[in-house]
């Protein structure tokens, strides 16, 4: 610092010894100046220099997420403020919040000036990118149960959760998912950057699921001969509006309830396939099984009288094995007249270990035979008239 002393005196004298008109200081201090002019006239002067302390410059600032606000903490010395923030904008607040418009790192200026003293001091502020969020699904909609494939096209994503729209979540960068129920869904991603800094993107009601038809039908019998095979279908499906039956004989309907006649023996296939408004198709199986024709009868009477006509007792009928066969006659006292095993022998009217005819009468029979379709053995009797 210097004092400098008005000019044209002859002579200068300063308290500290210099004889110039102007002296620098170093120090604090009371600085006395005596001058003399031509004329041997004396003035003298004095002056307190004082030391002023320098600013004390001190602050903080957070690194931010763009689009984030920037708190600048001041803890420098009381003085007047000038903050240069590095984006050409300045501010004058002792602990100003500024949101900087780009991503980047700005070198900020902190300016303190008091008495005429000042300092500064500089510092960076970092404003991190946030993720750009953006993602696909390879398909919007379908039947349920739906499965969906999710692709990420996020940048500067570290990390990643994902928000399905119906109670379900995953933290997979690119999962499947399957949609179980029928309804409209909407999809939320929330992206991290490494920074810490987050994104979030919803896609409202993005993922619609159809409901499925469910295919039901029941029969008026499952189990027919071919003489009584027609089957009258019953339905039964739920949100379905057509309907399609595949017949494994090879017949093809489209109609609600439909009746078909099988036209031979075994076991069928029966398919239903319900669809719905939206395409979505259920199905279901279930089979008919078409026996061959049981028939068993027993003539009430004949005459074995040898004229070639109705000699021989024996039961007709259809679908009748020839094993496990026994045919009885008995008397009216319940004895055992006639027995065979052998289907293809008759009773002739004779007494069994003599050869002579039974009287005219009637007799009771008695018959074990087995099915042929099930391989049961059935039980028949009844009462024969033999007239001669």
């Amino acid at each position: 610092m210097n004092l400098n002393a008005p000019t044209g005196f002859y002579k200068y004298e300063w308290s500290t010894g210099l004889v110039s008109s102007s002296i620098q200081i170093i120090s604090s201090g009371i600085y006395i100046l005596e001058v003399t002019d031509s004329n041997s006239c004396t003035a003298i002067d004095s002056i307190k220099i004082e030391e002023m302390p320098s600013p004390v410059v001190s602050f903080s600032a957070n690194n931010v997420c763009e689009g984030d606000e920037v708190n600048f903490i001041n803890s420098s010395s009381s003085g007047n403020y000038s903050w240069r923030l590095g984006d050409g904008n300045n501010l004058s607040d002792n602990n100003p919040v500024y949101t900087y418009a780009q991503v980047g790192t700005y070198d900020v200026v902190l300016v303190v000036e008091k008495n005429g003293c000042v300092d500064s001091l500089q510092s960076s502020v970092i404003v991190y990118a946030k993720p750009k969020i953006d993602f696909e699904t390879n398909i919007i909609s379908g039947c349920m149960p739906l499965d969906v494939e999710f692709s990420n096209a996020t940048t500067n994503g570290k990390k990643f959760k994902w928000d399905f729209g119906d109670g379900n979540f995953s933290i997979n960068p690119t999962p499947n998912h399957t949609y179980k129920d029928s309804g409209l869904y909407s999809i939320s991603l929330t992206a991290i950057s490494k920074e810490g800094c987050t994104s979030d993107l919803k896609r409202d009601s993005s993922i619609r699921i159809y409901p499925m038809p469910v295919a039901d039908f029941e029969m008026d019998k499952n189990e027919l001969t071919l003489t009584s095979s027609e089957v009258n279908f019953i339905n039964n499906s739920t949100g379905a509006s057509s309907f399609c039956w595949h017949f494994s004989d090879g017949t093809v309907l489209i109609n609600n309830s439909p009746s078909h006649t099988f036209n031979d023996t075994g076991l069928f296939m029966v398919k239903q396939t319900a669809s719905n408004q939206y395409g979505c198709v259920d199905s279901l199986e279930k089979p008919v099984n078409i026996l061959r024709d049981y028939v068993f009868f027993m003539p009430t009477a004949f005459t074995p009288n040898n004229d070639g006509l109705n000699d021989v007792l024996m039961p007709k009928g259809i679908g009748l094995k020839l094993y496990n066969y026994s045919f009885s006659i008995y008397n009216r006292w319940g004895e055992l007249i006639y027995a065979t095993n052998t289907p293809k022998d008759g009773w002739n009217g004779k007494i069994k270990d003599k050869n002579i005819l039974a009287d005219d009468g009637a007799y009771a029979w008695k018959i074990f035979i087995t099915d042929e379709q099930f391989n049961l053995t059935k039980s028949y009797s009844g009462i024969i008239s033999l007239m001669k």
